[in-house]
């Protein structure tokens, strides 16, 4: 497929005309420099042409969280930029030339990769003639945008329109269908695995590891297929319950709505450290709203004799959920992971007999008729008789039930209750 990357300094607004593009609020915009560290990417068609935008970390000599990070980043920015098919490098019109510009521009003309420099934040048309201090970086195309306002964005898209058609040989791959995909979010605490799993089911360095809590901020998407079926993976920040600022909190923010946005939700528990309130908090939002969960226990490398089977009635929010025992950094119980996915994402979407569906709720006396009215997750519409509202445990045993009668794991039931009426 053909792919184009945003390539700059921090805060030059990469995230920000990733999002104009893209039309999504998908990359965290901050005013901390450094925001982005794992790459976003995101499948847009530009005039019938499938293309694959990313969305760089900052290229920067100043990464003072430690040396191990900043050579995986660096590792992983000039990577993805030399399998690229075009660069724009992006830079920031109102502040002018900065010396990272000149350090990025002597990296780019060593690659042979067409290259279209966007001049970023001109805002108004009387501030064009800034385009021009930008000149002595390379003999290049250069196009003065705005992600803001949206300043000649359309003009972009058009560009690399252009571009994908110039270069012969390139045969773009469809985007995969998108109501045939299943989307997993992996979630849980900082530190707990979360990238590394990503990781090791991508089977590539496709998001930055470290030991250093905090290390993914932004949601990391990326297709995947596994036995024929499509699937979007979600790598999110590890969810916190005190901030240490601003960043942190919205972090915490887009991991709790990419909860919301997908069909399963692999709920990652650090094994070392059991389960602990946070997880039950997570489990909470999992349930209140009704998704598929797999709860992996990561980490049985280093803790074998450490699973205490008992602390699972913490997560008693989640009666539906799967478990399983993986260690992410090893790849151990992946593919056991995959193939209970497979197992939930088809019951998921399951559409149950009529007759066995009728069987089964005739054996309850109080439900006069029962038919399925939906899926993603399954759900009922139920008539009882003319009685008081129907107690809640009486509720979770039919729930319950009806998951034993037709073996479903990990997938919630949505039962909705109406009075019969004679």
């Amino acid at each position: 497929m053909y792919t184009v990357c945003l390539v700059g300094r921090p805060n030059v607004g990469k995230s920000s005309l990733f999002n104009r593009l893209t039309g999504k609020r998908r990359a965290l915009v901050h005013r901390q420099p450094g925001t982005t560290r794992d790459y976003l990417e995101k499948i847009i068609t530009i005039e019938n042409i499938p293309v694959r935008l990313i969305d760089l970390a900052g290229w920067s000599g100043n990464y003072s969280h430690s040396p191990q990070l900043e050579k995986s980043i660096y590792q992983q920015l000039t990577q993805t930029l030399t399998n690229s098919n075009l660069i724009i490098f992006l830079v920031d019109g109102r502040h002018g030339l900065h010396p990272l510009d000149k350090e990025i521009a002597n990296y780019l003309r060593k690659q042979a990769i067409p290259i279209l420099v966007a001049v970023n934040k001109i805002d108004r048309i009387e501030m064009l003639s800034l385009v021009n201090d930008f000149f002595s970086l390379g003999n290049w195309e250069y196009l003065a945008v705005s992600a803001e306002t949206g300043l000649n964005t359309e003009v972009l898209l058009e560009k690399i329109a252009q571009y994908a058609r110039q270069q012969s040989g390139l045969q773009p791959t469809p985007d995969i269908s998108k109501d045939k995909v299943t989307t997993v979010a992996i979630v849980g605490r900082p530190n707990s695995g979360k990238s590394s799993l990503f990781n090791a089911i991508l089977k590539k360095e496709r998001t930055i590891v470290s030991e250093i809590p905090g290390t993914t901020r932004d949601t990391i998407e990326a297709q995947f297929q596994y036995q024929d079926k499509n699937f979007i993976f979600i790598d999110t920040p590890g969810v916190r319950h005190k901030y240490a600022g601003e960043l942190e909190y919205l972090s915490d923010i887009q991991a709790r709505k990419t909860i919301q946005r997908a069909d399963i939700v692999i709920l990652l528990i650090d094994i070392t450290q059991g389960i602990t309130s946070g997880d039950c908090q997570l489990a909470q939002k999992i349930a209140h709203n009704a998704r598929g969960v797999i709860v992996a226990f990561n980490k049985i490398d280093l803790a074998k004799n450490k699973y205490q089977p008992e602390q699972i009635n913490r997560l008693r929010f989640l009666p539906w959920m799967v478990t399983t025992r993986i260690s992410a950094l090893r790849g151990w119980g992946i593919e056991q992971l995959l193939n209970l996915l497979i197992r939930v994402s088809e019951q998921y979407q399951m559409i149950f007999p009529e007759r066995a569906v009728k069987k089964f709720f005739q054996q309850f006396p109080e439900i006069r008729s029962a038919e399925q009215s939906g899926t993603a997750p399954p759900k009922f519409k139920i008539r009882i008789a003319d009685s008081p509202k129907l107690p809640l445990a009486y509720i979770r045993h039919l729930q319950k039930s009806f998951r034993q009668t037709f073996s479903l794991i990990g997938v919630p039931l949505v039962f909705k209750f109406y009075y019969h009426k004679k």
